[in-house]
Parts: structure tokens; C-alpha cells; sequence
């Protein structure tokens, strides 16, 4: 008997090529990646921003813009929607993207922690922790109830390694044994 599957089966059924690997390089040949934008920032030529960095967020957000332009979308984006699994990074490069852009934003990072209660909390302004993956079937009323409109003016970062493939707190330790 065939198995019937449903849903997204791989990042691209959802993503398309619209990937900026860690090294600032998108998939989509299309787009610019680090080597292009980095002249046009004024950036150090060779060197990765860290995920952390100002100049990260400034590289992204011009790779968003392109992507817009190819699609056909808005020239302007508005509003930021990350989602992650580490507060340090995740938020600190949600926050980032948000100066430089001057975007509207809401960051949800999640670990499953299955000992807790069920809990999605507004940790700061923006940005909201939660202890469940399945919370973010909540992500559009929770979007829209703090005025961010889920449609083409805005701009979706997931981070991929342990949220959309290995989700932490759920399985990441097969993330981690993979890591090189």
C-alpha cells in the first residue's frame, strides 16, 4: 500500500531558493551574496559578519530587498517576522535587521521543554519565547494582534539548522551530530 504524504516535505516546498546560507550566500544565484554587497556596504572584503554583528543585518536586509525586486513585491518592506531557537543570536540578529531597516518587527524563538507547562511569553517588546513548536500555529494572531500584517511587504527569517529541520528541545541532538 502507497503512502500517502501531505504538507511540506523540504524546506524548498516552502522556501523556494530563497536561502541565505551562514556565509551570507544565497541559494538563488540571482541574488547578491556577501562578495557583491560587501563593496557596496563599504565592508572588509573576506570577512563574515557574525549573526550577531550590525553589518550581518545590514547584508540581509539588502539581499531582502533584491529579492523583493525579483519577485515583484513592494520596493519597500515594512515589517520583520524571525523565527528561531537561541535568544542570544536569533534575537540579537531580529533586533539588528530591525535598526538598520527601520522595520516594524515580532521575533518567536522556541526550545521545547516538555517538563513545563505549555507558555508563550512576551520576553521584551517584539520578541515572544515559547516552550512548544506547535505554538506557532499561532503565529498570525499573534502577528496580527501586534499590528504586523502577514503579506508581502513583510519579510520572514527561519532559521533553518535547529528550528525548521532539527527543532530544539525536540530533536537537535541529530542537528548537532551531524555538525562537521
Amino acid at each position: 500500500m502507497p503512502i500517502a504524504l501531505r504538507g511540506c516535505l523540504a524546506l524548498s516546498d516552502f522556501l523556494g531558493d530563497f536561502v541565505v546560507y551562514r556565509r551570507l550566500e544565497p541559494a538563488d544565484q540571482r541574488l547578491p551574496g556577501l562578495p557583491v554587497l560587501a563593496a557596496e556596504l563599504g565592508l572588509e572584503p573576506g570577512r563574515i559578519p557574525r549573526k550577531t554583528e550590525l553589518d550581518y543585518a545590514r547584508v540581509v536586509a539588502s539581499i531582502f530587498r533584491s529579492a523583493a525586486r525579483l519577485t515583484g513585491r513592494p520596493r519597500t518592506l515594512r515589517r520583520l517576522v524571525a523565527i528561531g531557537d537561541t535568544r542570544m543570536n536569533d534575537v540579537s540578529a531580529f533586533r539588528n535587521l530591525c535598526e538598520v531597516t527601520g522595520w516594524q518587527g515580532l521575533a518567536v524563538i522556541c526550545s521545547e521543554r516538555l517538563e513545563e507547562p505549555a507558555k508563550l511569553e512576551e520576553a521584551e517588546p517584539g520578541v515572544f519565547l515559547a516552550n512548544r513548536w506547535r505554538i506557532l500555529g499561532e503565529l498570525p494572531q499573534l502577528a496580527a494582534s501586534h499590528g504586523i500584517a502577514l503579506d508581502e511587504s513583510t519579510a520572514v527569517v527561519i532559521d533553518i539548522d535547529k528550528t525548521a529541520i532539527g527543532a530544539r528541545g525536540r530533536n537537535d541532538a541529530q542537528i548537532d551530530a551531524a555538525r562537521v
